[in-house]
């Protein structure tokens, strides 16, 4: 929710049409709403503590100071209640009301299935529930089907719904479940070339965008995420520009890849990797890549993902005698986490390297 200056009607004229609200700050956690869908349609909204966000008025009926003396009359007519009586329930239920009216960065299915896990904490208070409870209702949520990503998933939202309320309690305390340290045998796929051509020749019968946006996690080894948001102007010449969860990185593409993605910056709209000329929408390509892996039949491992590209991509570079420190630095990842990661590869080019010393040592 972006906070701008709502009073000033040449700066709210100016404001670009968009589906989540605008906000302007009253004190005490009461805001002044505006949401913005055209030019022409505009309303006020308000948002009190205790209270799920409303509309309140149009803004061609209504001025600001209008709507910000609403707002508090809203806020002292006694429809809230005290912080040390506000439940986890209740935050959960007003985060779900505001998602479902602002653009949520994620599903809704996916956010209600997070508050339903978190259902045996909604009766208590926010302000005074115990630690132990906290973590008592944590461990209960590894089960055999859902893991620490899971589980981590919902703890995060737990924690963005009662960030919300602005409420401190021991709930600040809630930690993220650590994963344990694993190789790449352990936690990933690594596909075989064979089964790299078997996947992205069927993407290119069955589903060509999806084929291009797999073809190009195969060249640079970067993450989904960071391809499927790659602009037409991430490519100069052959330097390919990402934006990712390590923040922004340059590669340098070599002349063949690169001569595929100038095709490619030739033939998009916006973005390098599209669908009907569109940016790929996170939840449409990862339904399309099932898909894509049942078109496939038995000759894909199970459970294989898109990162299985990535696996691959630097497992080649390994086995290709690519310095450890130049794969780090072109996937956007850490020499230490490549040697922790990809252990057994790099074990066995080293057996390699000792068995070639001993052959010329005519020992």
């Amino acid at each position: 929710m972006a906070k701008i200056d709502l009073s000033n009607e040449r700066k709210r004229d100016a404001l670009p049409p968009r589906s989540s609200y605008y906000s302007h700050a009253l004190g005490s956690k009461r805001y002044v709403l505006l949401r913005k869908r055209t030019a022409d349609t505009q309303s006020w909204g308000a948002r009190i503590p205790g209270l799920p966000d409303r509309v309140i008025g149009n803004v061609v009926d209504m001025t600001f100071d209008q709507a910000a003396t609403l707002v508090r009359e809203m806020a002292e007519a006694g429809t809230t209640k005290p912080d040390s009586l506000r439940t986890i329930g209740e935050a959960l239920d007003d985060y779900v009301a505001a998602c479902g009216l602002t653009k949520a960065a994620r599903p809704m299915a996916v956010i209600r299935s997070h508050v339903k896990a978190c259902g045996p904490l909604r009766g208590e208070p926010i302000a005074t529930v115990s630690k132990a409870a906290l973590n008592k209702w944590q461990t209960e949520l590894l089960t055999d089907k859902r893991g620490v990503r899971g589980a981590n998933a919902i703890v995060a939202t737990l924690k963005a719904a009662l960030n919300r309320e602005g409420i401190d309690g021991e709930w600040q305390k809630l930690k993220k479940f650590k994963e344990a340290d694993k190789g790449i045998e352990d936690e990933a796929v690594v596909l075989a070339p064979e089964q790299v051509t078997l996947l992205l020749n069927t993407a290119d019968e069955t589903d060509p965008d999806l084929g291009t946006f797999l073809r190009a996690l195969w060249l640079t080894g970067c993450r989904p995420g960071e391809m499927r948001g790659a602009k037409k102007a991430a490519l100069r010449g052959s330097v390919l520009t990402l934006t990712g969860k390590i923040g922004t990185r340059h590669i340098t593409l070599t002349p063949k890849v690169a001569a595929w993605f100038a095709t490619r910056h030739e033939a998009c709209q916006t973005h390098l990797t599209e669908a009907s000329g569109k940016p790929i929408a996170v939840h449409t390509y990862r339904d399309r890549w099932k898909h894509l892996v049942a078109a496939c039949g038995d000759a894909l491992p199970a459970k294989v993902t898109m990162y299985a590209l990535r696996h691959g991509f630097i497992t080649r570079a390994l086995y290709a005698g690519v310095p450890i420190f130049a794969v780090a630095k072109h996937c956007g990842t850490s020499s230490q986490m490549i040697e922790r990661t990809y252990g057994h590869v790099i074990a066995q080019l080293q057996s390699k390297a000792f068995e070639v010393l001993d052959a010329e040592s005519g020992v």
